[in-house]
């Protein structure tokens, strides 16, 4: 988990839902698919591009691009706390599919809107900056294998 200081401040406060809205329950219940190299959330088949996938470069930068939300347009609110929540379900969903590896959750927040995006974990290809405190907003980086830093109430910096 990486995470830079306006998310550590943030992450002090922040208790993560046993459950999450339904209309973000109903983004994760129809799974995650593989096309191709490429893995992203069934219910976003509809954002696939060919073209877009050139422009980005790497399958990397195409799954956020695919896998992008802004929590606020989900659920009652964009806060982080429900971001969270999504992505622990999130990595509940793959632990339970069939695919092997890890994936990546990017969470951003600034001014009272999250947004998440995630990957598949793949060797020379990232989606973030080296120095995350080089970005404005608070961001966090967490992999599947991390899950269990998810799963309290509160997540665990250590």
């Amino acid at each position: 988990m990486r995470a830079n200081q306006r998310m550590m401040e943030l992450l002090r406060c922040v208790h993560v839902p046993s459950s999450i809205d339904e209309a973000l329950e109903a983004l994760l219940l129809p799974g995650i698919r593989k096309a191709e190299e490429t893995y992203f959330q069934e219910v976003f088949t509809n954002r696939e591009n060919a073209q877009v996938r050139s422009q980005l470069g790497d399958l990397t930068g195409y799954e956020c691009f695919l896998s992008s939300i802004h929590i606020c347009d989900f659920a009652d609110d964009g806060e982080l706390a429900t971001a969270l929540g999504y992505v622990r379900q999130l990595f509940s969903v793959w632990r339970d599919s069939e695919f092997a590896g890890a994936i990546r959750a990017i969470v951003s927040h600034r001014r009272g809107d999250s947004v998440v995006r995630w990957h598949f974990v793949r060797i020379g290809e990232v989606w973030l900056a080296e120095d995350l405190e080089d970005y404005d907003e608070a961001v966090l980086e967490i992999d599947s294998t991390e899950y269990e830093r998810l799963e309290s109430d509160s997540v665990r910096l250590a």
